[in-house]
């Protein structure tokens, strides 16, 4: 069917719009954004992660044996005993980024997820306040939270599912219907990290704080229709059906709150189990933020909705428990702190200038293009904290004795050196429900 002349005026008006908001000055801050997040990583060792190593090997094995891993098959003190692989889907991307690109592969994935987390809490603030200049500098905090797992880290995917669930609940209170995507993403996310309950607590806060309208003070709560009650239930009903499609079945379901309860060697010992430092300057920044929105919604006399204060507390009481959740934390806290950011003017579409915008982030691009680190650089960086030179004489002198290592050395060797069978590896978890993590940790100690 041919357009009337009249039509085409119009069509040329829409598409001259979304070319003018794709070139906004918006647009070219949230490039500019990125860019600095990038320029940030540039100048921490991204890849100098113990545990990359023996997540490299799971895939390997995944992809030459099309078997899913039941037992460890990488040590000799605890060969052949039982044991899953809760990340194994995570895995796959730096394994064929290895596989593809080898090192800058590897680093891609790892700043490419950072990137990811960082324009995700980007979103959830722009779509709270309507204004990227505020969800920006809101973003600008979650990314210093993050510094505590920079790298090529499978938890980063689990986080990319809670920002996705977060995005579809805040749609949802806006009157928009993506419901039917939860059920999909967490059959994903099981697969993918065992951070998943915290997508499924977050989920029964939200039908719960949701399920009649409640005012206490500046607390509220605004009830739905029984109709979006009842999807709501069914959506968490299929939540957890789909958390099932896995190749473990239950024993992958149990295992975070495994982790969790019985294994406190692990939670006591290992770094980022242990609690938040409040001498550090991570802590510090979660103190001036918390105690900045408590006096500032004084001030203001804001309002909260019931789900989204509970969000609040359990995040942040995560984060100080446990140094790892300060992501958790700052993922759900950019939206109430890019709320407190949001003086900014509106955009003026017709001040803007597209043009100087595009040559903005024709810059940009050309600068993260030429600045990405070359595979020697990177190899450098992957190698610190590591045994090279111990490596190199392991490797020319090959022995089938029992070798003592260090706990964070154990996937570095096994990954550099296929036939060998380390002593412990990174995997503190499975090592102490067999009693090799408390021996070891006697060893060190003796020494």
């Amino acid at each position: 069917m041919n357009c009337s002349e009249e039509d085409a005026p119009a069509d040329g008006t829409v598409a001259r719009s979304r070319m003018r908001r794709l070139l906004s000055f918006s647009s070219m801050l949230f490039g500019v954004f990125l860019a600095g997040v990038y320029f940030f990583c540039l100048h921490r060792s991204v890849l100098a992660d113990p545990d990359i190593w023996w997540h490299l090997r799971n895939a390997e094995y995944l992809v030459r044996h099309h078997a899913f891993l039941s037992q460890d098959i990488y040590t000799f003190t605890i060969h052949g005993r039982p044991w899953i692989n809760p990340e194994w889907l995570s895995e796959m991307p730096y394994y064929w980024a290895w596989h593809w690109c080898g090192y800058r592969g590897i680093y891609l994935i790892a700043v490419g997820m950072i990137e990811a987390l960082a324009a995700g809490c980007c979103i959830l603030g722009w779509r709270r306040t309507g204004n990227v200049r505020p969800a920006i500098l809101a973003s600008c905090i979650f990314v210093l939270f993050a510094t505590v797992s920079l790298g090529p880290r499978t938890q980063m995917f689990g986080w990319a599912c809670l920002i996705c669930e977060l995005i579809v609940l805040q749609e949802f209170t806006n009157g928009k219907d993506y419901l039917w995507t939860l059920p999909p993403l967490f059959t994903l996310w099981v697969n993918l990290h065992g951070s998943w309950p915290v997508g499924i607590l977050f989920l029964v806060i939200f039908a719960a704080a949701r399920w009649t309208r409640i005012s206490w003070g500046t607390i509220y709560s605004e009830g739905l229709p029984i109709a979006s009650r009842n999807r709501l239930l069914w959506v968490l009903v299929f939540s957890i059906a789909a958390l099932f499609i896995n190749p473990y079945g239950w024993h992958l379901i149990i295992y975070p709150f495994v982790i969790t309860t019985q294994h406190h060697l692990t939670t006591n010992t290992v770094e980022e189990w242990q609690s938040l430092d409040f001498h550090s300057f991570r802590g510090r920044l979660l103190f001036v933020v918390v105690a900045g929105l408590i006096w500032i919604n004084m001030v203001r006399r804001r309002r909260w909705q019931l789900d989204e204060l509970v969000f609040a507390t359990i995040s942040i009481l995560a984060a100080v428990s446990y140094s790892r959740f300060l992501l958790l934390a700052g993922i759900v806290l950019t939206p109430y702190i890019a709320r407190e950011f949001a003086f900014f003017e509106r955009e003026n579409w017709q001040t803007d200038k597209p043009y100087l915008n595009a040559l903005i982030m024709g810059g940009l691009a050309v600068f993260l293009i030429s600045s990405f680190p070359d595979t020697s650089t990177l190899r450098k960086q992957s190698e610190e904290g590591f045994p090279v030179k111990a490596l190199a004489y392991l490797s020319a002198t090959p022995s089938s004795e029992p070798t003592m290592n260090d706990f964070n050395w154990g996937g570095y060797l096994l990954w550099n050196i296929p036939n060998t069978r380390v002593f412990i590896d990174s995997r503190a978890d499975v090592f102490e429900q067999w009693g090799v993590f408390g021996d070891y940790m006697e060893a060190v100690k003796l020494e």
